[in-house]
């Protein structure tokens, strides 16, 4: 699937080794998520790993964002993932129709958490104007 070596590669540089947990395989089906929502997030993965690719920054690195994104969410639900095996399965299942709606749905995702992460730190950026700073420069904590 054009696209994804440069994903295999970042992969590899941010991946840590294998961890003492039994992997995840395509041949440990006991260890196999079959959890809707990691394999919605996998699907995104192999949805956005082609912008990885593009000589467009504009593209490109909004495509690394979600590819952290998502790569993120995976390990973190299964942190034993064979990922490179859960790839090849959920893009090998993909059929036209969900490889057509999976940018948008994706995208929402990452707009939605974005606008989010963006709220949450605006807030605390308001807060900690109305503080005086701390000799660390965070706000100081509240004690009872």
């Amino acid at each position: 699937m054009p696209g994804l070596k440069p994903f295999a590669i970042a992969l590899a540089l941010t991946v840590p080794p294998a961890q003492a947990q039994t992997p995840v395989t395509l041949t440990n089906p006991a260890t196999l998520t079959n959890d809707a929502s990691t394999r919605h997030d996998i699907q995104c993965l192999v949805s956005i790993s082609p912008l990885m690719d593009d000589p467009d920054p504009n593209v490109r690195n909004p495509g690394l964002a979600g590819a952290n994104y998502f790569m993120g969410k995976i390990i973190n639900a299964r942190p034993a993932i064979d990922l490179k095996s859960a790839l090849i399965k959920e893009a090998s299942a993909l059929d036209a129709a969900t490889l057509d709606a999976l940018p948008k749905e994706c995208s929402t995702e990452l707009v939605t958490q974005f606008n989010q992460m963006t709220s949450a730190i605006h807030a605390f950026e308001d807060s900690s104007q109305k503080q005086p700073p701390t000799q660390s420069g965070l706000p100081p904590t509240a004690h009872p």
